[in-house]
């Protein structure tokens, strides 16, 4: 049912960044505007305002969240100029350190987003977010969604920290509608500048956050070492001394990336293991030794943090190749039941890993818990081998060192589809408390709450392009 009071234009926020009243204004004007056709959005969200928002996050996001006052004083900070929010964010926990909340996909759906933050609380200096990727697509108010945690995100920069997911890329923003819904909500012209610069903001989003050193975020999953490519010329002292900094600030403090690339690699190919459907220990795989990787495609060898440090965040299209295998590698790839690691033939991009893949890689980087998401219950449904998701979160491979877990926050998914491809699921997110933020994340489930009607900004034919992303 339309609701009775109009809502009001959101006018431009004052000064350097808009403040938590303006942020609270915001979401409540898009919730009354998401019962208008689409085609009126920018008569609530101006274009001016949305192109803001947008800038100004970019800006943030490429100087690294240590403050937003002006970009000289956080150079004066960083000691930096110019650098690229790095893939990789930590967090550590001090006396008085707030609770995490960890995201998984939302896919553009607005009010069970808005009912999540009502259940964990709005981001605060005691409730720092991790959103962990596909903000957008698939469902109808992708734009409700990003731009509202842009707008958290500049408020409270220390806060809310949002990690790339496969679908902050060109290709899948343009086959699973949201540059459609753009370009609906704000016509070809405006539509398509504000679609260039979101994925300008994708492409400086991070990879992961780790959270007291003892918590890996990341949106798919682990990730091959990459071959580094030999220098023609030996280090100088000079060099040495310009090295991007490795900690920027804290808490959370800030690692970044070097300008270092992997070699391109051809696409191999290799078929899937499939097992008993269940959770994975590394206890009933009767593995030797963490020595001898059973498995194991020839050469590929396991990631580590310093790897991630390094790369890129994958351009605006990570496609696998060149600097972007890492990041294609985090934002893809998916855990399987059984030891190994190999490329992922099912997606065409990134890699399946084994318990025995999770154990080594939690080991060797002195980690307890890996927190990704990316699928979804219909990917799930799937891979009988694996869990389903239709409570929103699983426990996929439990090892001595600790647990790789999925977490997908989007209820009754996928929005616009029908009959037994409808799976009604639950959704949930995790509250990591300190002092250890690794050890008996609380999980939080919920149901989808009643939203307007509306229609899909993409064919369902998309579905069938690519396995369930």
């Amino acid at each position: 049912m339309a609701s009775a009071k109009r809502p009001t234009p959101v006018p431009p926020y004052v000064g350097p960044k808009p403040q938590v009243k303006w942020v609270q204004d915001l979401t409540q004007t898009l919730k009354e505007a998401s019962n208008a056709p689409p085609a009126d959005f920018a008569k609530y969200l101006p274009f001016s305002v949305a192109s803001r928002l947008l800038d100004d996050a970019n800006k943030l996001l490429k100087w690294g969240p240590t403050g937003y006052t002006t970009v000289a004083d956080v150079a004066k900070q960083t000691g930096t100029s110019g650098k690229q929010l790095p893939p990789c964010m930590r967090n550590r926990a001090q006396a008085g350190s707030p609770n995490v909340i960890v995201v998984g996909d939302i896919h553009g759906h607005f009010h069970d987003f808005l009912h999540l933050l009502k259940l964990a609380g709005n981001p605060s200096m005691q409730c720092h977010y991790i959103f962990n990727g596909d903000f957008v697509d698939r469902g109808a108010w992708g734009a409700e969604v990003l731009f509202t945690m842009l707008a958290w995100k500049l408020a409270l920069p220390n806060c809310v920290n949002m990690i790339r997911g496969n679908h902050e890329s060109e290709y899948c923003t343009s086959a699973y509608g949201f540059k459609n819904e753009l370009l609906t909500k704000y016509g070809q012209f405006q539509g398509s500048r504000l679609f260039s610069r979101c994925l300008t903001v994708f492409a400086a989003l991070p990879l992961a956050a780790v959270v007291d050193n003892s918590v890996l975020v990341l949106h798919g999953g682990l990730f091959r070492r990459p071959t580094k490519r030999k220098s023609r010329r030996p280090a100088t002292a000079s060099a040495a001394s310009t090295k991007r900094p490795t900690s920027l600030y804290n808490p959370p403090s800030t690692l970044t990336p070097t300008d270092s690339e992997s070699p391109t690699r051809p696409r191999l190919r290799a078929s899937s293991a499939r097992g008993e459907r269940s959770g994975s220990t590394l206890e009933d795989m009767n593995h030797p030794s963490l020595k001898f990787m059973e498995g194991f495609q020839t050469g590929l060898e396991v990631g580590t943090l310093d790897d991630l440090r390094e790369c890129t965040s994958g351009g605006l299209d990570p496609d696998g190749q060149g600097s972007s295998l890492v990041p294609s590698d985090v934002m893809w790839s998916d855990p399987m039941h059984t030891n190994g690691f190999r490329e992922n033939t099912e997606r065409g991009i990134g890699l399946v890993f084994g318990p025995n893949v999770t154990q080594q890689f939690l080991e060797q980087n002195n980690l307890q818990l890996v927190v990704r998401s990316h699928e979804g219950p219909d990917a799930r449904s799937k891979r009988p081998d694996m869990k389903d998701i239709t409570g929103g979160y699983t426990e996929d491979h439990v090892v001595p060192a600790g647990k790789l877990v999925t977490l997908f926050s989007a209820p009754d998914y996928p929005m616009f589809a029908a009959g037994e491809d409808r799976t009604c699921n639950q959704a949930a997110f995790l509250r990591l408390k300190p002092p250890a933020y690794a050890k008996d994340p609380e999980v939080v489930r919920f149901e989808a709450v009643t939203r307007p009607k509306a229609s899909a900004f993409y064919h369902e034919d998309s579905e069938e392009e690519v396995e369930e992303v």
